[in-house]
């Protein structure tokens, strides 16, 4: 099948609950284009791409490579889920490279999204390119019982989120927010970490505009892209905490790369990136007291559900408190 720009949607509700150990058993979706016959040349080139990236990603969780001269050259990118230790994401990366070969076994341009991790090769160099011509859409088909609100609190939500994924160097993020006592939403935006900070926000925008019309009022929505992937649902999905009772973190955003306005809600940010956020604190942020708890207990906060690498915080604005 060859790409296009068009916008496809599935209402598949069971998908969006994709659980830990078949977080890459099967692909989410794939697609497959520019088929060639037997030419040594190009599959050599995939080969060799495919290779590369399995090693490099098994490393640091994303690489991308290119193989080849001329006609036959062959770019490629993986990147695993940005909340993923190096441990989780290897498997995932080595069932792409494997299962690509069967699915697509004459392509020379073909996706894999798996809940863990994705794949991207072809012949055309796309690296650093913010690229939403392919997208698909996975929504619910349940609707929240009070629209309004929710599609307000979910747009509120998904521009926070926007303007922390493109500010950190790990091109991820996750939100949480609640609706009203008994709902939250949960949500997560990644772009791939090749893109620029404003390649990875016209990426998101676009991703956003989709959510704002084919995922309007429904309770879980998922859209993929090559370059972004935005994802949210009423129940938890990354295994993070439910209660939302962190210590409060404030103030201090636009120093850190984080736009000053991301008040209100919860997000989770990289323990480097907080380590940043609490050091460029200006004193007026908070008491002593609380700069000084914040501050003791961010190295020791414990695991929020196997994310060791990251830390849960609450914005607000004027203070720091405990939460």
């Amino acid at each position: 099948m060859e790409f296009s720009g068009k916008l496809f949607i599935f209402l598949l509700l069971p998908l969006l609950q994709i659980s830990t150990c078949d977080a890459y058993a099967n692909p989410i979706y794939h697609a497959c284009s520019k088929n060639f016959t037997s030419d040594n040349l190009i599959q050599d080139s995939i080969n060799k791409t495919l290779s590369s990236l399995l090693a490099k990603t098994s490393l640091d969780s994303f690489g991308i490579s290119s193989f080849g001269d001329g006609f036959f050259t062959i770019f490629g990118l993986s990147q695993c889920r940005g909340n993923l230790t190096v441990d989780q994401c290897a498997p995932c990366i080595t069932k792409a490279t494997e299962e690509i070969r069967t699915l697509c076994p004459n392509s020379a341009e073909t996706r894999i999204w798996y809940d863990h991790c994705f794949l991207h090769y072809g012949t055309t160099k796309f690296f650093g390119e913010p690229d939403t011509s392919f997208t698909r859409v996975f929504s619910s088909g349940l609707i929240a019982a009070d629209p309004i609100k929710f599609n307000y609190e979910l747009m509120d939500l998904v521009y926070r989120m926007n303007a922390m994924t493109v500010g950190i160097d790990e091109k991820f993020s996750m939100y949480a927010t609640h609706v009203s006592k008994n709902l939250s939403i949960f949500a997560t935006a990644q772009c791939t970490r090749d893109l620029e900070e404003l390649a990875c926000r016209q990426c998101l925008d676009k991703l956003s505009e989709i959510f704002s019309g084919s995922c309007k009022y429904h309770l879980d929505c998922y859209v993929l892209s090559s370059s972004c992937v935005l994802r949210y649902a009423v129940s938890e999905f990354l295994n993070l905490p439910v209660s939302l009772s962190p210590l409060v973190f404030a103030a201090g955003f636009l120093a850190a790369g984080i736009n000053s306005n991301l008040t209100g809600g919860h997000g989770f940010l990289p323990r480097s990136k907080a380590d940043v956020m609490l050091n460029q604190l200006p004193e007026k942020s908070g008491s002593p007291e609380n700069r000084e708890l914040t501050a003791g207990h961010l190295s020791t906060w414990p695991v929020i559900g196997g994310l060791n690498h990251f830390v849960l915080v609450k914005f607000i604005s004027g203070g720091l408190t405990a939460g």
